[in-house]
């Protein structure tokens, strides 16, 4: 399918996601109370660090499905059988870690006060089930994103999405229970979208291979230095970017521990809607890169992040600007409001960078040679990851978020040049050039909505919510009316609405 295409399709799916998880979490914390929903967050930080038991898999998987899964249906089924082994080995094992240590979990990690130890316990061993089919759905995805198929992989994220989201509430409210069944119905959900999505990828396989149990290993063997390299370095990216959440779980309370979760939430929504763009644009980059095609790399690489300047830094400086009002608004609750209103511009503010932050490691996925990258995350991680915990365990919860944000605009501002200087000389410059007009009209405006709507946390909370969507579409029109390839896609959807 074209990228544009996928691109469309990438943002449709996305965006439901992210809109749907905004309008359904103040409804969880109302219904299940924000201690239980601390527990929510406790299995949305879990996810993030049980995915390393993938160890790259699934990112060797989108690679390999790019680079000769189109051409060579056949092999790439062989690999595909072959890699469901340790994928569901992944399962077993992340199923046991909560049922086997859940004790130890509850009684030595969560700061709980109202919730029984049992119901605790219940809720870890269907976390850990539900984590362990999350990865094992993993592999069907990735591949589906690989061969390009990615309106497909969106029907299927958005039925899932559906059901994990909107679903749940109905079953909360029409069968009137709590947090643990709440827990046994994500399994559900997720065993659910494991089966569609497998079947989703069987279609594209050959039909003599679908049903054939396969293991082989010299295709696997192949392939496992890159996944290697991969799962190394999603495991300092993690340490990097998710250390100081996991301290924090253990050092807050499940009620603070809510509100921080409500932070990181609306935060990595920035991380979710530069996602579409990184489906659709690295898998078309790896393909100009093994056919040399230079031109056709870098004005993908550079359309590539104009578009996410024009997408991304109106929704960033409108939530930052107006972090206060926008989550009194979301919650209704004046205590979570104030709470997180630093922490959220931080947060959010830094998460933007690290998107614009990973065209570097595009540079070096393409290629395969992931040894700066390495080198870099090793010593990030060595360095920053002690200095957050510390700063967790004194209590110091805005320095922590300021000091993260810190460190990412680092990476975009002294890392990224260099690798750039080394695998695409000449490009660093065009592509700063390509994001800043946009950065400067859309903080420009917002910073002066802001010293215009001084009492807007006065307003109602549909006031503040529509005037802030209407804040940053005014901010993306205005700075895409600036830009030529902005004004080039505005004009496609006028066309398409008139």
């Amino acid at each position: 399918m074209g990228l544009r295409t996928n691109a469309i399709a990438n943002y449709l799916g996305n965006g439901y996601g992210i809109v749907a998880a905004l309008l359904v979490i103040p409804i969880y914390i109302d219904l299940l109370g924000e201690e239980a929903y601390g527990l929510v967050g406790f299995f949305l930080l879990a996810q993030v660090w049980l995915a390393l038991l993938d160890l790259g898999l699934s990112q060797m998987t989108t690679r390999s499905a790019a680079s000769f899964g189109l051409r060579d249906r056949e092999r790439f089924a062989g690999l595909v059988k072959t890699l469901e082994w340790p994928f569901m080995a992944m399962f077993i094992l992340a199923s046991a870690v909560f049922t086997l240590g859940g004790e130890m979990i509850a009684e030595r990690w969560l700061v709980t006060k109202d919730l029984e130890a049992d119901t605790t316990l219940t809720c870890l061993s269907a976390m850990g089930v539900s984590i362990g089919l999350r990865l094992w759905m993993a592999l069907y995805k990735s591949s589906l994103q690989g061969l390009q198929n990615q309106v497909t992989l969106n029907v299927v994220n958005i039925l899932g999405t559906t059901l994990r989201y909107p679903g749940s509430l109905v079953f909360l409210v029409l069968m009137d229970v709590g947090i643990q069944e709440f827990f046994f119905y994500q399994a559900a959900v997720n065993a659910f979208e494991l089966l569609i999505s497998a079947f989703a990828l069987y279609r594209l396989l050959p039909r003599a291979l679908r049903w054939i149990p396969v293991f082989n290993w010299l295709e696997l063997k192949s392939s496992l230095p890159f996944a290697f390299s991969v799962a190394y370095t999603s495991l300092l990216t993690v340490l990097i970017v998710q250390v100081e959440k996991l301290a924090f779980s253990g050092a807050l309370s499940l009620v603070d521990f809510g509100f921080l979760t409500l932070v990181v939430t609306i935060s990595g929504g920035i991380l979710q809607m530069s996602g579409p763009i990184v489906q659709a644009v690295l898998p078309r980059l790896t393909e100009h890169h093994a056919a040399s095609d230079a031109d056709s790399f870098r004005k993908l690489y550079l359309d590539g992040a104009e578009v996410m300047s024009l997408i991304l830094f109106p929704i960033t400086f409108a939530v930052a600007i107006f972090s206060q009002p926008l989550l009194l608004a979301w919650t209704g609750s004046l205590e979570a409001a104030d709470w997180g209103e630093n922490l959220l511009g931080w947060y959010i503010v830094g998460n933007c960078f690290m998107a614009f932050s990973s065209f570097t490691y595009f540079l070096q996925y393409v290629s395969g040679r992931l040894h700066l990258h390495v080198r870099y995350l090793t010593l990030c991680a060595i360095f920053q990851a002690p200095i957050l915990v510390l700063l967790v365990l004194r209590g110091e919860v805005t320095l922590v978020a300021i000091l993260w944000c810190g460190f990412r605009l680092a990476d975009l501002t002294l890392w990224a040049p260099y690798v750039h200087k080394k695998f695409a000389p000449g490009l660093y410059l065009p592509f700063v050039r390509r994001c800043i007009p946009s950065l400067v009209i859309c903080a420009s405006l917002l910073l002066s909505a802001r010293w215009v709507l001084e009492g807007m946390q006065d307003w109602s909370r549909g006031s503040v919510l529509f005037g802030l969507v209407a804040l940053a579409i005014g901010a993306a029109i205005t700075s895409s009316a600036a830009s030529p390839l902005g004004r080039w896609y505005l004009a496609k959807l006028i066309k398409l609405t008139v």
